[in-house]
């Protein structure tokens, strides 16, 4: 739907993507970029690392991507009417140099943890956040909670899930990246819990765009005892996850779309900044929690996935509690939020 606020205006978006940074930045980015766009703006980013297949679905939607290299923040905000600054790992010179601009700035963070946040608008789309991790660090608005998560145009307005008494389909997904190299422990984890479980039961894993180890997991899947399917750069991703009865997961940003699909999730952390989401979302009740993926014992995780896969009352209550966090229309209630920076009186 258009909103004649952002007819014209552009959009620039400074994130980045690798193995070890994972792709869930940019994926986020991509969905704000298209949300912003349907509404009649348009879109750039500006990148230094990008993988490939995820360049070109920036491109597809008519977002241009642009060198990160050299360039100074009045360069990077020059033309933009928003800038969006998305990802840890960048310094807070950054957002000083790009508050300094005068461009309104929007920072998307999971965390809290800077020291400042020098914007005029904060999203932060997990379960845990509040306004006291921000407190005496800027005067920001904010958006928080998972009802803002940034999720693409296939999420949107998600049928209610019907849970099956018996599972059919387990899904692994361990991030656009798998920096750690999970992938392989929890597919082995599944094949035991499916010969425990017996019947026709299929294991799909999902590798992201920037896991090095495609071929040694395809491998790996096809010496199973067990039906096993690896998917590699998933562009429709809606479909897969609707189609499982129980996800293995890491706590990224692929857990708000198994939330809005109502998927029940088996949950590990990759990294610090991942704990804090695994634990919400079980505290919510969406969710089992198996804490840090490094050290987990793979048993542990196939005695979860067998209790769950015999627990269809356990999994219904995930699947709602999820969908009543995640309603898939977070990107374009944030495009209409960052409208009104622009236009407060909505004139």
């Amino acid at each position: 739907m258009k909103d004649r606020r952002l007819v014209g205006r552009t959009l620039a978006i400074r994130a980045d993507g690798d193995s070890e940074i994972g792709t869930g930045h940019l994926m986020r980015c991509l969905a704000l970029a298209d949300a912003w766009q349907r509404a009649g703006g348009r879109a750039r980013l500006i990148s230094a690392a990008i993988p490939g297949a995820i360049r070109q679905r920036y491109e597809e939607l008519g977002v241009s991507v642009e060198a990160a290299a050299g360039r100074s923040a009045p360069d990077m905000a020059a033309g933009a009417d928003v800038v969006v600054l998305d990802g840890q790992h960048l310094p807070d010179s950054d957002l000083d140099q790009l508050a300094a601009t005068g461009v309104p700035l929007v920072v998307i963070d999971d965390h809290g943890w800077r020291p400042r946040y020098p914007c005029a608008l904060i999203l932060n789309q997990n379960a845990y956040a509040s306004p006291a991790l921000y407190e005496g660090k800027t005067s920001a608005d904010l958006c928080l909670g998972p009802r803002w998560s940034l999720l693409r145009p296939e999420f949107a307005d998600p049928a209610p899930r019907v849970t099956a008494t018996r599972i059919a389909r387990i899904l692994i997904l361990m991030g656009g990246a798998d920096p750690t190299g999970r992938s392989a422990m929890a597919l082995e984890s599944a094949a035991r819990a499916v010969r425990q479980l017996g019947g026709d039961i299929e294991i799909v894993l999902v590798v992201g765009a920037a896991n090095p180890a495609v071929q040694d997991l395809v491998d790996l899947a096809a010496g199973l005892p067990v039906p096993a399917t690896v998917l590699h750069d998933v562009r429709s991703m809606a479909p897969v996850l609707s189609s499982a009865d129980l996800a293995i997961s890491a706590a990224g940003s692929t857990i708000w779309e198994l939330a809005a699909l109502g998927t029940p999730m088996i949950l590990g952390s990759q990294n610090r900044g991942e704990r804090g989401t695994a634990s919400a979302l079980a505290v919510e009740g969406a969710a089992v929690d198996l804490g840090p993926l490094d050290g987990l014992d793979p048993d542990r995780l196939t005695r979860t996935i067998v209790e769950l896969a015999a627990d269809a009352e356990t999994r219904r209550h995930m699947s709602e509690a999820g969908q009543r966090l995640v309603d898939g229309a977070g990107a374009g209630r944030m495009a209409s939020r960052m409208a009104d920076l622009l236009d407060p009186d909505g004139r």
